[in-house]
């Protein structure tokens, strides 16, 4: 529930503050990283951490490798009670995104939705808040994992990224 709220959270902004298309949302999608310019030059990887943010946990040798400009924005955040001033549910979140779409677009977060499971009535009652983002830019230089980095028979790595380290690759979103 967490990780679709912070991916719905920079939804907002990619429709909003970045002029892009909902199409460009491909995470549900089964692609490495979240959100990808339809012309390939810029990616957003994004994550959710506890509420003090400590580590960023990374699922996979290519979430933080991409050939263009790549940013990684993590959103720290917490289930809450419903009764918090900021408290927010998927639902409620999910209102807020239709109102910032078209018609067309309303159908394909519905789609999209659906392809990572999202069942309304599931997550009714879960609520949670979260936290303006962070973001790093990821170049040569970010501690990260990659397919070129490690040999060929490792096909799967999960691992953690201290965020109290990265700050020479903090970024503007």
């Amino acid at each position: 529930i967490l990780g679709l709220a912070a991916e719905l959270s920079f939804l907002k902004i990619w429709l909003t503050n970045k002029n892009q298309n909902i199409i460009d949302w491909v995470g549900p999608e089964q692609q490495p990283q979240d959100f990808i310019y339809a012309d390939n030059s810029k990616a957003y990887e994004i994550k959710i951490t506890s509420w003090d943010p400590e580590v960023i946990h990374v699922s996979s040798l290519k979430q933080l490798d991409f050939d263009g400009e790549l940013k990684l924005v993590v959103y720290p955040g917490k289930i809450s009670d419903e009764t918090q001033p900021n408290a927010c549910n998927l639902g409620l979140l999910i209102e807020e995104v239709k109102k910032i779409c078209s018609q067309d677009d309303y159908f394909i977060l519905l789609n999209k939705l659906l392809l990572v499971g999202y069942k309304e009535i599931d997550c009714m009652d879960t609520f949670f808040e979260i936290h303006d983002p962070i973001a790093f830019d990821v170049n040569d230089d970010f501690p990260r994992l990659t397919p070129g980095m490690v040999d060929s028979s490792i096909i799967k790595c999960n691992y953690k990224i201290s965020i109290l380290r990265l700050d020479q690759f903090k970024a503007q979103l």
